[in-house]
């Protein structure tokens, strides 16, 4: 998504809220993931890094669960403390 390249977090995470109201996917839940994590909003981020794992799961898209779970792990672990 342009506006994540160009460091919008805020334009991104509207845009992905937009595409989560039509379609709950791995891709969508971890854009918006990233985009609230670039907001500082950590605990709302690691809970779309999970549900993108869920989706990515179900969508059968192993290497980009195994992304994901590795991103909510690190949130988990290193900015939340759990």
């Amino acid at each position: 998504m342009a506006a994540l390249r160009d460091g919008d977090a805020a334009a991104a995470r509207r845009a992905f809220e937009l595409a989560l109201a039509e379609v709950a996917s791995g891709e969508v839940l971890e854009g918006l993931a990233e985009a609230l994590y670039l907001e500082h909003e950590y605990v709302a981020s690691a809970a779309r890094y999970e549900g993108a794992y869920s989706a990515y799961r179900r969508e059968r898209q192993s290497m980009a669960a195994g992304r994901a779970a590795r991103t909510l792990a690190w949130i988990t672990g290193n900015v939340l403390g759990d």
